[in-house]
């Protein structure tokens, strides 16, 4: 982890001599920041460019869908909306085609009758 360096402004003014200890503030500065080291600021939520996304469906009986959701999603939330007393199974899923910044997971379904779901999560908008 980088540690984290405040720079005065007397080390930025204009005729301040560039120094090694301010170059290495200036490459590792950020990389501490990325890390959360000590004494770094914080990136706060409203820095982040985020959106929602949801989808629903039904996963049929004795079946399986795949749910796929965006790139650099955070964990989603997960609701069966019909099948009361039915069991809806969360499973991994082969890598497949999406990409490793993609999530995606499986609803399973072993019971006679098709079961109702609703998937939401949040993720990083570029």
């Amino acid at each position: 982890m980088a540690d984290w360096t405040n720079i005065s402004d007397s080390q930025v003014d204009p005729d301040a001599p560039v120094t090694s200890e301010l170059g290495y503030a200036w490459r590792d500065n950020p990389i501490a920041n990325a890390e959360g080291a000590p004494g770094a600021p914080r990136i706060v939520r409203g820095a982040l460019s985020t959106a929602t996304n949801s989808v629903s469906g039904s996963v049929p009986a004795a079946g399986s869908t795949v749910v796929q959701l965006n790139a650099y999603s955070f964990f989603p939330n997960i609701r069966k909306t019909v099948g009361s007393g039915q069991q809806l199974r969360v499973e991994a899923v082969d890598a497949g085609t999406a990409g490793a910044d993609i999530a995606q997971f499986q609803l399973s379904n072993d019971a006679p009758a098709a079961i109702g779901f609703s998937v939401s999560w949040r993720y990083i908008a570029a």
